[in-house]
């Protein structure tokens, strides 16, 4: 995704030639969530053990990506919407 994004940003592949596999990914991206939540399922004990630290995980790292994108957001959209 990463590659992806940068040949996309710099414009080395044209949008218009991977738009129809992006639209395909997206209309089954339900799909792509099956095998996941099998094996969440699946893994119910281990998870039951260890829901402390799944939980502070998952509020540390959607804290962390909220802040990154943000400071993304910032530097490459510019501040015309920034208002003191």
């Amino acid at each position: 995704m990463i590659f992806l994004f940068m040949a996309l940003f710099f414009k080395v592949i044209d949008v218009h030639k991977v738009k129809d596999a992006c639209q395909f990914m997206t209309k089954n991206m339900a799909v792509f969530y099956v095998p996941a939540g099998v094996g969440l399922m699946t893994s119910v004990g281990v998870l039951a053990e260890s829901w402390l630290v799944i939980t502070v995980v998952i509020v540390v790292t959607t804290i962390l990506v909220m802040a990154t994108v943000a400071i993304v957001q910032q530097k490459m959209g510019g501040k015309e919407g920034h208002h003191d």
